[in-house]
Parts: structure tokens; C-alpha cells; sequence
């Protein structure tokens, strides 16, 4: 299906890719900080430890989104 494709399409496709590749690459780098810390994070309730790991997540997308995208 790929061989039909024009060099310019071919290219593009590589180029959106490798940008969700990156994007979600620096995403996956932050999840397991955050489950590391939440669970250092020692007589804490649970939604604090769920906050803490959330915290980080959201760090990674808002990273990912200004490194990939600007």
C-alpha cells in the first residue's frame, strides 16, 4: 500500500512518525518517574499518590507538546 504512495506522501507519513514516536517517547520517560515518586510518597492517601503520578504524566505531555509541536 506504501508503494503507491508519492516520495512527498512517502516522506510526510515518515515525518508524522517519527513526531508521534518523539512525542509519546518523552510521555513514556515521565510515567515511570511519577509511579517512582508516588510510591516514595510513604502514609500518604491514595488519591495523593494518584495526584503525584498524574502531576508527572502531565508534566511529560506538556513537555512533549512544546518540545515536538514548537
Amino acid at each position: 500500500m506504501a508503494s503507491m504512495l508519492s516520495d512527498s506522501a512517502k516522506e510526510a507519513l515518515s515525518g508524522a512518525q517519527e513526531t508521534v514516536l518523539y512525542f509519546f517517547g518523552i510521555v513514556i520517560v515521565f510515567s515511570p518517574i511519577g509511579f517512582l515518586i508516588s510510591n516514595l510518597i510513604s502514609g500518604k492517601s491514595i488519591l495523593i499518590k494518584k495526584l503525584a503520578y498524574l502531576l508527572f504524566v502531565g508534566v511529560g505531555f506538556f513537555i512533549a507538546i512544546k518540545v515536538v509541536f514548537f
